[in-house]
Formats: structure tokens, sequence, C-alpha cells
């Protein structure tokens, strides 16, 4: 809910063009695998085959970790939304000369051809009968157009949707109060990021002893957590 919230500040703060860049050094292949690694618990609940490959072990470059997180974690969620149980979804990382990207691709219910055009409107949604605010596309887009970069979308209706985001490496080419690097932001690359813990909480049950010791106060003093939790 807070990683929603955020995103809907983001989008209204890039609306009113006062979304900067927080640049930092960083090994942006690592990063990048760190956030899929955050999406290997629902790859297992949903028994997808979810692959990551790089054509070069390790590059460095100037990047706003948490606009980039965001970028990836949006598309790779997009992947997971609309690819079926035993489906198949990659992300590869390549770089060419001046330039450095991810492709990710899926083979889930896809994106009818007429549709492809608008896809990056805001509130706009493909399909009616899916939950979800219509802004992760959006603001993709507007991160990536912050970033210097393009991003390109092919899909076919039933078959696959891949997604290629490609990125300037050269630092030059953003403003000089981007190019003040964060040495704050730098230090958090290296930081492992949290799991996105998308299991849903299963029913726990205390054992009737435990149940009747705090029905009685003998465990005074110890601190008691409420878990309200709605069905799937």
């Amino acid at each position: 809910l807070l990683m929603l919230v955020n995103q809907l500040l983001d989008f209204r703060k890039g609306e009113m063009s006062s979304h900067h860049l927080s640049l930092s050094e960083g090994d942006i292949i690592s990063y990048i695998q760190g956030v899929c690694d955050s999406f290997l618990l629902m790859a297992d609940k949903k028994q997808i085959h979810f692959s990551f490959f790089s054509s070069v072990d390790h590059f460095t470059m100037a990047f706003d970790a948490d606009k980039m997180g965001k970028i990836v974690m949006n598309l790779l969620a997009n992947a997971f939304k609309f690819t079926p149980d035993g489906g198949e979804i990659s992300l590869s990382l390549w770089k060419k000369e001046t330039a450095y990207g991810f492709t990710i691709r899926d083979n889930g219910i896809g994106i009818p051809i007429e549709k492809l055009s608008r896809i990056f409107e805001r509130f706009y949604q493909v399909d009616d009968n899916q939950k979800g605010s219509g802004i992760g596309l959006s603001l993709v887009k507007l991160l990536v157009d912050k970033h210097r970069g393009t991003i390109e979308v092919v899909s076919e209706t039933g078959k696959f949707t891949e997604f290629k985001v490609a990125l300037p490496t050269d630092i030059q080419v953003f403003p000089a109060e981007e190019q003040r690097q964060d040495k704050e932001a730098s230090l958090s690359l290296s930081e492992p990021i949290p799991s996105l813990d998308v299991s849903y909480m299963e029913e726990i049950m205390l054992p009737s002893a435990d149940l009747e010791k705090q029905e009685s106060g003998e465990e005074e003093g110890r601190a008691t957590i409420l878990l309200v939790d709605d069905n799937k």
C-alpha cells in the first residue's frame, strides 16, 4: 500500500514537472537483479518460470535507484498479473555503445493491437475486468522519459507481450542539477532489496493453553498484536 501511495505522489509530481532525478553511480545489473529476486516468491506461488539474463556481468552507470526500481517493479508486476499459472516471464539486460537497457517478455494474455497505442495513457486499462488503477504504465513512461530513455512495447493477443526499455549511459545527457551525485543514494544501492511478499496470510489460531493464559492475565505486560485480514 505504501508503494502504491508513493507512486500516486510520484505521478502527481511528474504532472507538476517537479520530478527530478537523484542520480547515483552503481552497478545497475546487480540492482535490477535484486528487484527481480523480490518476485521469486510470486513466481513460485504461480509456478511461473522466471528467468534473468544479462549480456555483461557488471556495468556501472548513473541512475536514480528509487525510480529505476519503480520502472522494473511495475513492468514485472504487470507481467505476473497477466501471465497465467505455469507461464514464462524473462528479463534480459543488454548494452549497446551509448545505450543500456532491458527487455521484459511474458507469454501471457497479450494486448490487442488496437489498444497498444493507449497503454501509457493515465488511468487507461486494457481490460475493464482487471483490478488496477491504470497509472502503473503511465508512471513507467514518465520515469523512463525522466531518464532520457525510451520504452517500446510489442504484443500479440493470447501469445506474448514484450516491453523494451533503453537508457543513455552518458551522464552528460542530464541537466547539471541532476548530475550532482546523491551520495546517500549511492550507499543505498549496496543494501539488499526487501522481498516482495505477495503471499496471503494463512489463518493462525493460538493454542488453547496460550489463549487461556492471555484471558486470565497471566501474560500481562506482553505486547498484543491484532491481525485483521480479508479473504484472498
